[in-house]
């Protein structure tokens, strides 16, 4: 079992894990934002356009929504530098000093920022929508496995109320 975020160019990941003993359920679906410093030029754009977003240098962890961000950028041509930093504490720190950015889901970014109120800020993309399904995955057909996501199902609507 394991939690995992799936964008809408991962949907072959999830035919595949239909036809296999896995299954996805979701927990809840979520936007893309980009997590920046307070002093970043983009964040004094309040909603950047994606143009303005390919002109810095982008941060990201180890995950597979990582990989469909970058497949994006190379689509659209980004020449700029990517670091890649795989432990959170140390991207956000990492942010907060540089002018780099990284985008991830807005219900990520808002709980997570805390510990860097005073230095971070989440802010959205002004002509690019990207949805992002966050879930789990799981073996089909086991009782106690359904019942305890059936919980943590709730669980995670209930905090997304008070976001």
């Amino acid at each position: 079992m394991g939690l995992i975020q799936v964008s809408p160019t991962d949907s072959l990941l999830i035919k595949k894990l239909a036809q296999s003993r896995l299954q996805f359920t979701l927990l809840y679906e979520d936007a893309m934002c980009i997590l920046l410093r307070k002093e970043h030029p983009l964040f004094k754009l309040e909603t950047p356009r994606l143009e303005d977003i390919l002109k810095y240098p982008y941060v990201t962890g180890k995950t597979h929504l990582a990989q469909s961000t970058l497949a994006l950028f190379k689509a659209n041509q980004y020449h700029q530098e990517i670091v890649h930093i795989s432990d959170f504490e140390a991207l956000k720190a990492y942010l907060a000093q540089s002018d780099s950015i990284t985008l991830c889901p807005y219900s990520i970014a808002h709980t997570t920022i805390s510990n860097f109120s005073e230095q971070l800020a989440v802010i959205t993309i002004a002509d690019y929508q990207w949805p992002v399904k966050l879930g789990i995955v799981s073996q089909k057909d086991t009782h106690d496995l359904q019942v305890f996501m059936e919980a943590l199902i709730k669980h995670y609507q209930s905090l997304l109320k008070k976001i």
